[in-house]
């Protein structure tokens, strides 16, 4: 079956619709989800830093990188040098949108994060749920 299936997609008998025209379509991500999907790069420099392990009790599974300086403030710092006033306002995938995140992941500092396990981050952070 999965033969058959692989061939008849390759032969193009088998089509997918994608973005606008696929039945679960929910528009575009939200700006503040693909600025911190950028940040894939900084959230591994902080947890090497911190040797993989949550910083207040040790634990080894289910690290996050929480924000010392709020993201917010990083966010609202670059948009400073944007034309738009409001990340909401932004079109992810303009040109304008691309530079502002570029400012926004320079921003990040080793020193902006640290690493917590699940259950710690959500202690030691009033905004974060387990």
């Amino acid at each position: 079956v999965r033969t058959t299936r692989r061939n008849r997609i390759e032969s193009g008998e088998i089509t997918y619709k994608s973005g606008m025209s696929h039945h679960l379509w929910k528009g575009n991500r939200k700006p503040s989800f693909v600025l911190r999907s950028r940040l894939l790069n900084w959230t591994k420099a902080v947890m090497a830093r911190d040797g993989f392990r949550c910083t207040d009790c040790g634990a080894k599974g289910s690290l996050e990188v929480h924000h010392v300086r709020p993201f917010k403030d990083i966010v609202d710092g670059a948009l400073k040098n944007t034309e738009s006033n409001k990340l909401g306002d932004m079109d992810v995938n303009s040109e304008e949108f691309a530079r502002f995140a570029d400012i926004v992941v320079s921003e990040h500092r080793l020193s902006d994060g640290i690493t917590y396990c699940k259950p710690c981050h959500a202690r030691n952070d009033s905004r974060r749920r387990i």
